[in-house]
């Protein structure tokens, strides 16, 4: 390429089959704590599952626990556009770009937040259909550039303090991890939505183009009234997973040293580094569970606000850290 660069390009993919995952053939089927033939005569009435038999008493083979299955049924994929554009350390530039296209899916198996989950892998065949989606690691950009600055003086003297000062630095545009919006429904028994604690937990319905998860509003990082809780009955497949992403990071670190040759083997090293040079806001941690005010009655009790409740639900609750600075001294011998 132009001015002593070397571009490489590669087409990277990696498959991955008959993956290990678990499935629970010994958790109370779905909707089991609803069935009037599991409820506890001594508890009063209720239609949540709060009235039902005690767990053991509802699985498939009563007497035992859980009984994890084992089975090579899974599977992920990675593809991705690898590029790099590189110039070697000539005439005091030294210059590297990468930048990465790529996508990785699979069915990972995770409790998702704000959802009665409690961990255990779903006891149906539907594994795939609900969980198979964008990977929690999935990362895209980068890029880093070194610059020496020319020599300021041909003065001996004065270019022994001017000369071979070294400016470096590494900016970066990342995008952020997926993630998954969840809820939180009062006075709904641990049995949840799905009638089982065995078994995958109710998710939330989706009404409306969510979007993509990010905006320059730190209250409304996505579309709020795109979301409603699930009903009775549910089976844990009203939404995917990882269908949001969060704010990239876009920053800029920088260095600037300067090396004092004092003898042939012994030379003394200052360095000035910053980390988010520019004091760019990096928004990061977000506000995903929806609270509402009853199982019959889905109005959000959260919602965030510049006035009111400023970390409610899809506003920023963290960032990232602000510019920091660090001055570093050695000698070397």
């Amino acid at each position: 390429m132009p001015l002593d660069a070397v571009l490489d390009i590669s087409c990277v993919g990696t498959p991955g089959v008959h993956l290990l995952q678990r499935r629970n053939i010994n958790a109370p089927a779905y909707g089991a704590a609803y069935v009037a033939a599991n409820q506890d005569p001594t508890l009063a009435p209720s239609t949540t599952g709060a009235s039902a038999l005690p767990r053991d008493f509802l699985r498939p083979c009563q007497g035992f626990g859980d009984i994890s299955y084992i089975e090579p049924a899974s599977s992920s994929n990675y593809h991705s556009l690898q590029t790099s554009l590189n110039r070697r350390f000539s005439k005091g530039l030294l210059l590297g770009v990468t930048y990465t296209w790529s996508k990785a899916l699979g069915a990972q198996q995770q409790d998702l937040p704000g959802i009665n989950s409690f961990g255990a892998p779903r006891i149906d065949n539907n594994n795939r259909l609900a969980n198979y989606a964008p990977q929690d690691f999935d990362r895209r950009h980068n890029v880093n550039w070194v610059y020496e600055l020319p020599k300021a003086t041909s003065s001996h003297a004065l270019g022994y303090a001017l000369n071979n000062w070294q400016i470096s630095g590494i900016y970066r545009y990342q995008t952020r991890a997926p993630y998954n919006v969840g809820f939180s429904i009062p006075g709904l028994s641990g049995n949840g939505v799905t009638g089982t604690q065995q078994i995958e937990g109710g998710r939330i319905v989706i009404i409306g183009d969510p979007g993509s998860g990010t905006s320059d509003d730190p209250y409304r990082q996505f579309n709020v009234a795109a979301f409603t809780t699930p009903g009775l009955g549910s089976k844990g497949l009203e939404s995917g997973r990882n269908f949001l992403y969060r704010v990239p990071i876009n920053s800029w670190d920088l260095s600037l040293s300067k090396e004092f040759r004092i003898k042939e083997r012994a030379k003394f090293e200052i360095r000035l580094d910053a980390f988010n040079a520019l004091n760019h806001t990096q928004f990061d941690t977000i506000n995903s569970t929806l609270n509402v005010t009853s199982l019959t009655n889905p109005t959000p009790t959260n919602l965030a606000s510049e006035t009111g409740n400023k970390t409610g639900f899809g506003a920023v609750t963290a960032v990232r850290p602000p510019r920091n600075m660090q001055l570093s001294a050695r000698f070397q011998f």
